[in-house]
């Protein structure tokens, strides 16, 4: 009886709006603006105003790399004993 009643009730749609599927409409959706150009060149010239020599520059450069290298490489390091694990794994 209960199988019965259920294959019988009919689907009526009543026109509600359960989510919002216009997309675009959403502030996520947008794209990030472009930063004017007069941004760049105000940035431009606050380098230049800082009179860094090439050679301070490159140094500020390798510092950079230093710092972050260890951290490079302990993130391959990880990836590469997870990949090897589980082809070991893989294997058995």
């Amino acid at each position: 009886m209960e199988y019965d009643q259920k294959q019988n009730d009919k689907f009526v749609d009543d026109g509600r709006t359960i989510v919002n599927m216009d997309f675009e409409a959403l502030s996520t959706y947008k794209h990030p603006r472009k930063k004017p150009v007069a941004y760049y060149r105000q940035r431009q010239k606050e380098l230049a105003a800082l009179d860094i020599t090439p050679k301070e520059r490159w140094a500020m450069i390798k510092a950079v790399y230093i710092y972050l290298l260890p951290f490079v490489l302990v993130m391959f390091g990880v990836m590469a004993l997870v990949m090897f694990v589980l082809t070991e794994l893989w294997k058995m």
